[in-house]
């Protein structure tokens, strides 16, 4: 009986209910149950993919606060090279989750500029594969409004990037992408 209760109050501690009333303040306290924003960053991105089939705008707000917290550490000067590194990436990262959330609205204009923050931080810490990967999503956001002369700049941009780096996942999905030739 023991063992089925420390079972169900796992199950439940590290999931998610699957509906709408998923309050970000329960994911709030269980990350903040961590001592430090990184370990508090990973437990919100865990719930993140899950966060966002229920309640996109629920995970827009999320990555708005990784987006704080990764500010509020990167602006300490004790931080050594790779947590600089791991909080720009998450950063990264949450401005693609952004670009995204935009993008399925239809919000161009907005998605844009996420994933422009996204590339910038990808550039300057010299993640080719990500970069390669934020050019597809500027292109995918391009061609919801059949922008084809902006979506096949980007797709054209992450192609030569994969090839580059013998990214082989990248180019297959390049080369299958509709607006590549």
């Amino acid at each position: 009986m023991l063992l089925f209760l420390l079972f169900i109050q796992l199950f439940f501690s590290n999931s998610i209910k699957a509906n709408e009333e998923i309050k970000l303040d329960s994911i709030i306290n269980y990350a903040n149950s961590f001592k430090n924003d990184t370990d508090k960053i990973n437990a919100y991105f865990k719930y993140d993919d899950y966060i966002y089939r229920y309640s996109p705008k629920l995970d827009s707000a999320l990555n708005r606060l990784i987006v704080f917290l990764c500010d509020s550490n990167l602006k300490k000067s004790q931080l050594s090279d790779k947590e600089k590194n791991n909080f720009y990436n998450q950063k990264a990262r949450s401005f693609n989750n952004l670009g995204l959330y935009f993008k399925n609205l239809a919000n161009i204009d907005s998605a844009i500029h996420y994933f422009d923050k996204c590339l910038e931080i990808y550039e300057e810490i010299d993640n080719k594969f990500k970069i390669a990967t934020t050019y597809t999503n500027i292109c995918n956001t391009y061609l919801i409004t059949d922008d084809y002369e902006n979506a096949l700049k980007y797709i054209y941009k992450s192609r030569e990037i994969n090839i580059e780096s013998n990214n082989k996942k990248g180019l297959i999905s390049v080369k299958f992408h509709k607006v590549v030739p």
